[in-house]
């Protein structure tokens, strides 16, 4: 399993945790995907996505997996 799908299945997992279960939201997983691809590639990435959209688990979740500095 690569790091992008690891960190779309922590994503989910971290979400079903979330009081009443969170819920799916398409654009914090697609995020999720892509922030997983831009670490492991070492590459930059800059989002933007509304209010709502779940960007800091989307940002946080592969980062943490990564093991490495991000910032």
């Amino acid at each position: 399993m690569d790091a992008i799908e690891l960190a779309a299945i922590a994503l989910e997992d971290a979400c079903a945790h979330l009081p009443n279960g969170g819920e799916r939201r398409p654009g914090q997983e697609a995020m999720t995907r892509m922030v997983a691809e831009s670490i492991a590639d070492g590459n930059h990435l800059v989002v933007q996505a509304g209010t709502g959209t779940g960007k800091s688990l989307a940002y946080l979740v592969p980062a943490i997996l990564s093991g490495r500095q991000t910032v």
